[in-house]
């Protein structure tokens, strides 16, 4: 019983890593400051999948995203909007995009290729806190 109990929680703690997530944060490009409350909208294909703002701290978080290539969209009340292209999520990483919106009225398009961030794994006990990317976790031993 203990082992199934010990399977059930490493196979939910697996479960957590293999959400796709992007976050970053948003700042004023002349000021460096947090952009509080700035728009952050997530597109496949030009349709719109999902949206959030940046918090307090200008910190965004968007999670549970498909595999595929979206663009993002960085907004904010009086200043310019940034539409960035070649966002490629794959299965089970985590994705950081940071970006400073500047003053104005306009639309910039950018491309780019963002590479995924490397995931923490933390299960319990002695292993916690080491950092492991995403394809060697195959090879973390098990008891």
């Amino acid at each position: 019983m203990k082992l199934l109990f010990l399977f059930i929680l490493t196979l939910n703690g697996l479960e957590i890593i293999a959400q796709n997530v992007l976050q970053g944060k948003v700042k004023d490009c002349e000021a460096n400051e947090p952009m509080i409350f700035a728009n952050i909208a997530l597109y496949q294909n030009g349709n719109f999948i999902m949206g959030t703002k940046a918090d307090f701290e200008g910190f965004y978080s968007m999670t549970e995203i498909d595999p595929g290539e979206y663009q993002v969209l960085f907004q904010s009340t009086g200043y310019n909007e940034y539409l960035i292209h070649g966002i490629r999520i794959i299965t089970g990483n985590s994705y950081q995009l940071d970006w400073k919106l500047c003053p104005g009225l306009g639309l910039e398009h950018i491309d780019i290729f963002l590479p995924p961030a490397p995931q923490v794994y933390q299960p319990f006990g002695q292993m916690a806190g080491n950092i492991f990317i995403p394809n060697e976790l195959s090879k973390i031993p098990i008891r």
